[in-house]
Order: structure tokens, then C-alpha cells, then sequence
């Protein structure tokens, strides 16, 4: 094996399908070819032997031709699950300096406070309304305050628990602009988790380039671990649940979380239904991953 200068190197890879089997090869190494039953153990075989070849251990595989949409279609649950949040901001209290403002750190919000090395909150949300100086004359929008849990309009809440009752915990916000108007912060009551660093890296070296690329660090001080997931050519998909999370019969509405932070989650045919009676609304596409992905 040779001493690999650079990890994660594009390759420019073709393929094929022949007698039952897809053979993949590398555009400008003749050396470097694999093949498989089915197009995933191909990549996982093409994987190892650019890493026989070049000691590249991390490649990230860009396919001539677009790679058959079984390999996307079989890791994906037919399910699908929308994201609700708005289009606007909502801050609170702030510091100017100059052209800059710095928005306060909300005391009390959470039971251990804030890390004060990464800023993350520690402990559970505690039962505290949030301030707000800006808020949208929207149904929803995205929050700049403690771990950003989005806020909705008291018309959208009282949908959401119409839909699916106690699905979710909402904390009613001050405002400090002096406006009637009544938003709700989404503050618990989650089904579960967005999926981790590990399995969103096991995801992407199945198939290094084509699913992505997935990028992760970990707070020294209190072990926070953050990860961005970058798509890559197979789909447009930035978030994903795993099926076996979720129950047998996924409710229209619920609640899942990132850490700290929880999300608005519908199903896409209950979205469709309320998306165009509400003000400022933002649905963003999440994939389902099949169980054992």
C-alpha cells in the first residue's frame, strides 16, 4: 500500500451493469475497479481497493453517469416527514456595538445555565418564558434565543394540538415590543432524536461523494457533540430520522430534537393542508432511513 499525501481525494468513477453484477472503475487509474451483487457492496469493494491502491482511507467517489436510484431509493422509508419553522427571525434582548448587536445569554431558561466554553445550554428546559424584542407578523418563525426552539403564532398552536393533542409542549413567550400578539415557544415533548454523528457517518461511507460528507466536533468542556451533515449528489436531504425511532403508527404531528433544540415535524400530507392557510411558513424535507441504515 502507498503513503496517501491527502485523505478524501475525489474519484472520477464510472459504471455498469453486467450479468447480474455492477462493476465500478476509476476514470484515470485503470488499477483501482470492484464490483458487487448490488450497487452498495460494489462502492463499499471500490472503497477498499482505492484504499489498497492509494492508502486513501476516506475517498469521496464522484460518479460520471448518476448511480442508480436504488441506492438512494432502498435506504430511504417511503414515510414522508416535513420540518415546520418560519421564514423570519425572532430576537430578543441585545447588546449594540456600533453596527453589531450581541444578544443576551437569558438567564434561567435552562436548569444548569449555559457551557461557557461552547455556549450550548446544559440541563433541561426549565418552565421560563423567553423574551422577545422582534417578533414577525408570521405564524412561525426561527429563533435567535437560547437553543433556538422555533416559535408559532397562537392560531398555528392551537392546530397543531388540534391535530394531535399533548403531541407537543409549548411555553408561552414575552414580548417586549409592546405588541398583542400571541407566540408560543416549542419547548418539549420530543419522540425522538434526530439521527447521530455515527450513523450519518456510517451512511456516508457507504457510498463516500454520493451521500454526502459529515463533519463533527465535540465540546472539551461539557462533551457537546455537534455535527453539519453535507448533502451530497444523490439527494437534496440535510436531516434524518431512523424508522426504528419512531412508532408503528407515526402520529401527524410530533416532536423531534437535535440535543437541546426541538423541531416542528409533520406528516408532508398534513402540511399540504395547513401550509397554505398560514402566514410565514418554512417546510423543509427530511429523509426517513430505512431500519439497518
Amino acid at each position: 500500500m502507498q503513503n496517501a499525501e491527502q485523505t478524501g481525494k475525489p474519484y472520477r468513477v464510472e459504471w455498469r451493469k453486467s450479468h447480474g453484477l455492477y462493476i465500478l472503475w476509476s476514470s484515470s487509474n485503470a488499477s483501482i475497479s470492484a464490483q458487487g451483487y448490488t450497487f452498495d457492496e460494489a462502492c463499499t469493494n471500490l472503497c477498499a481497493r482505492i484504499c489498497v491502491v492509494t492508502g486513501d482511507g476516506e475517498p469521496s467517489i464522484v460518479f460520471k453517469s448518476s448511480p442508480p436510484q436504488e441506492l438512494f431509493a432502498n435506504k430511504l422509508d417511503p414515510l414522508r416527514i416535513v420540518i415546520v419553522t418560519g421564514r423570519a427571525m425572532a430576537r430578543g434582548p441585545g447588546t449594540r456595538v456600533g453596527d453589531r448587536l450581541y444578544l443576551d445569554k437569558q438567564e434561567g431558561l435552562y436548569s444548569k445555565g449555559y457551557c461557557q466554553n461552547c455556549e450550548h445550554a446544559l440541563g433541561a428546559r426549565a418552565l421560563v418564558k423567553a423574551c422577545f424584542e422582534s417578533l414577525p407578523n408570521d405564524d412561525a418563525a426561527v429563533s435567535l434565543v437560547g437553543e433556538g426552539n422555533p416559535v408559532f403564532s397562537e392560531r398555528l398552536t392551537k392546530i397543531v394540538q388540534e391535530l394531535q393533542p399533548n403531541s407537543c409542549c409549548f411555553i408561552e413567550v414575552q414580548r417586549l415590543d409592546g405588541r398583542k400578539k400571541r407566540f408560543f415557544e416549542l419547548v418539549g415533548c420530543s419522540l425522538a432524536s434526530f439521527t447521530s454523528f455515527a450513523a450519518l457517518e456510517n451512511l456516508v461511507k457507504q457510498c463516500p461523494g454520493t451521500f454526502g460528507c459529515v463533519y463533527h466536533s465535540r465540546c472539551s468542556a461539557c462533551g457537546y457533540d455537534d455535527h453539519i451533515y453535507i448533502p451530497g449528489s444523490g439527494w437534496a436531504l440535510r436531516r434524518f430520522l431512523s424508522r426504528c425511532d419512531l412508532p408503528n403508527e407515526v402520529p401527524n404531528v410530533f416532536v423531534a430534537n437535535t440535543g437541546q433544540q426541538m423541531h416542528l415535524c409533520m406528516k408532508a400530507d398534513t402540511w399540504a393542508g395547513i401550509s397554505e392557510k398560514m402566514k410565514g411558513l418554512h417546510g423543509e424535507e427530511i429523509g426517513v432511513l430505512r431500519d439497518g441504515q
